[in-house]
């Protein structure tokens, strides 16, 4: 984030927070400013810099060199999109381990912020443009969902996720257990993010308290010992309170390991220790090799967990192992399965991660997320028919051929040895997208063809004294963006008024909800009353009339109920698509740039024959009835 500060006060806060080296870019009067502290057991090269990023190549001492990009986003939309446009690699570039790290002032998606405005969606596509081309990955936060605090206003709180890291593949492959975490904001209106990029070492055991150790006769007897152990009255009451609970704890250890062995002495006799990928089980310490009861002999001590021994997504590691062991060890070892969950294998790898992060419908599979395939994918179908609406087909669709092809992937490096590529898996992915649509279109035009021939749906008039606003949306997936139609009539069919725009949405969903929000900001500033709205948006009509929440469309949701407040007797309405006719032209001319906003005065031909259709086939209704 901007430091606000000039060079001789940063270099005062380095000496305070006892660092070795800097790199400062002054701020401007009282506004912007970059610095970068390190200490002198890292090598940094700053290559290039300027008001909004600082450049450089980093090394470690593990010898793993990659480039950071330190970017504070400027305020300023415009001059913000052309920073990312300065920042955007060239493709023969794009393999470099990198990392972008800092305060972007911008957000991945709409429920990243949270209060009285969204954030534009024109801003939010573009930024998402900025990532794709950079083939980067989010990197998970952990310890809050928001970095950023605005001062109160109107009695609320904005809070974004402004600040964020973002990693490409290679970057990530060579630092597979970097953590992001957030420190409290003290001080300032941002969370400092923790970024760790060493490999973790083995974690203190968390004490939990086991569920059938009170069925257990001593179990009382042993906290009362534990409790009673304790005391001292000449400390305060909350120091006696913790020594009490952790001598608790420690005389429960204890009393578990020397009552409850059953399981320790069945792995130590019969068991093998389930190898994973390795990372917890020792080489020397446990019982995971088949048909072998004594610890391998190992060569060279430098290795420590079988997780050395193992290459990613591909299996024992063959050069590794003749290194550290004999052929007759080795033999053994390669009979070892190495088992892998269904769940590691299509969600958690690490360049499976990638690949669903990369893909069109973009999620980030995680440990804390995924406790089964089968109920991680039948929850994404949920949300997912929530947020996509009429797309919910196709987009379920993608999710099937990613799975396919992350399946494929996986099986070629483990039987063939060749390296996964998340971005040959997407693109594999979006190849059968098409092949698939070709295949499945002309049945599906012919079908739907049947369907209107079999059953004629038109529209229907509002009872008298009441006024009908039809509305409608078209939305361009490849552009991002659509337009809205808003057309108004009487119990006679005469067309009243009428609106059209031209509008950034991120989904189908979220254009149908654009719309009927341009049609009730109309209808208030006409000062209309008595109005049936009319879509052809099921979920989006059903979620107004029930006041359910869709997080994708949650703001635009919540600003149609206010301004529903402020007209008297309105009400939602569902039609099939052949009944909104008139506004679903008008969305679709608007959207192609062929109808301009004043065609109510020189109506095209096209629209001149759907109101006298439409008008024709009311009047049928109306002798019939």
């Amino acid at each position: 984030m901007e430091t606000k500060a000039s060079n001789l006060s940063c270099a005062r806060t380095r000496r305070n927070l006892g660092f070795d080296n800097m790199f400062c870019v002054e701020s401007r009067g009282l506004s912007g400013g970059l610095c970068l502290f390190w200490k002198s057991n890292i090598n940094i090269d700053v290559y290039a810099w300027c008001d909004n990023f600082i450049k450089a190549q980093i090394s470690t001492v593990n010898d793993n060199v990659w480039e950071g990009i330190f970017v504070y986003g400027h305020p300023d939309f415009k001059r913000r999109k052309e920073l990312w446009n300065e920042l955007t690699c060239v493709d023969n570039n794009l393999h470099v381990p990198r990392a972008f790290i800092g305060d972007f002032n911008d957000v991945i998606a709409q429920h990243e912020k949270v209060g009285l405005h969204p954030k534009p969606t024109s801003q939010i596509d573009t930024f998402r443009c900025f990532i794709d081309k950079n083939a980067l990955m989010d990197l998970e936060l952990q310890g809050t969902k928001y970095t950023w605090f605005s001062n109160p206003r109107n009695g609320f709180v904005t809070k974004e996720r402004i600040d964020r890291v973002l990693a490409n593949w290679e970057w990530r492959e060579a630092f597979q257990h970097a953590t992001l975490s957030a420190l409290p904001a003290i001080s300032s209106d941002h969370r400092p993010l923790v970024l760790n990029v060493t490999p973790r070492g083995i974690r203190t055991r968390c004490f939990k308290f086991e569920a059938f150790w009170a069925d257990h006769a001593d179990c009382g007897n042993i906290i009362r010992k534990g409790w009673n152990s304790v005391c001292n009255s000449s400390v305060d009451h909350w120091t006696n309170l913790s020594r009490r609970m952790n001598s608790c704890k420690q005389e429960l250890v204890k009393w578990s390991k020397a009552n409850f062995k059953r399981a320790d002495d069945f792995l130590l006799r019969n068991g093998r220790w389930l190898v994973g990928n390795g990372e917890r089980v020792r080489i020397l310490d446990d019982n995971w090799i088949l048909n072998m009861t004594n610890s391998p002999v190992v060569m060279n001590d430098d290795v420590t967990f079988v997780k050395e021994l193992i290459s990613e997504g591909q299996g024992w590691n063959m050069s590794e192992l003749r290194k550290h062991f004999d052929g007759d060890t080795v033999g053994k070892i390669i009979r070892t399965p190495e088992p892998e969950s269904t769940e590691h294998a299509l969600l958690l790898c690490p360049w499976t991660r990638a690949a669903w992060f990369g893909a069109q419908i973009q999620c980030c599979p995680t440990a804390y997320t995924v406790s089964s395939f089968g109920k991680w994918i039948m929850d994404f179908f949920k949300s997912m028919k929530i947020g996509t609406g009429t797309d919910y087909e196709l987009c379920s669709s993608r999710v099937g051929f990613l799975v396919w092809e992350v399946w494929k992937a996986r099986n070629q490096a483990v039987h063939h040895r060749s390296k996964p590529s998340p971005l040959l898996v997407i693109q594999n992915a979006k190849q059968m997208e098409i092949d698939f649509a070709d295949v499945v279109e002309e049945p599906a035009i012919s079908s739907n063809h049947d369907r209107r021939t079999d059953r004629r749906v038109t529209w229907r008039p509002p009872p008298p004294g009441w006024i009908k606003c039809n509305v409608d949306a078209a939305f361009r997936e490849v552009y991002s963006a659509g337009a809205t139609a808003a057309v108004f009539r009487d119990h006679a069919g005469s067309l009243l008024t009428a609106s059209n725009h031209r509008i950034a949405a991120s989904s189908p969903l979220a254009a149908e909800a654009f719309a009927v929000r341009e049609a009730l900001i109309m209808a208030k500033n006409f000062q209309l009353d008595r109005i049936i709205f009319e879509s052809d948006s099921l979920i989006l009509i059903q979620a107004l009339k029930s006041k359910a929440s869709i997080a994708e469309i949650q703001v635009i949701l919540d600003d149609i109920l206010e301004l529903v407040r402020s007209i008297t007797n309105c009400g939602f309405t569902w039609v099939p698509r052949e009944g909104n006719g008139l506004a679903h032209e008008v969305a679709r001319l608007t959207a192609d740039g062929s109808l301009q906003q004043n065609w109510l005065r020189c109506r095209p031909q096209i629209i001149i024959n759907i109101l006298a259709e439409e008008h024709y086939m009311s009047l049928q209704l109306a002798n019939r009835s």
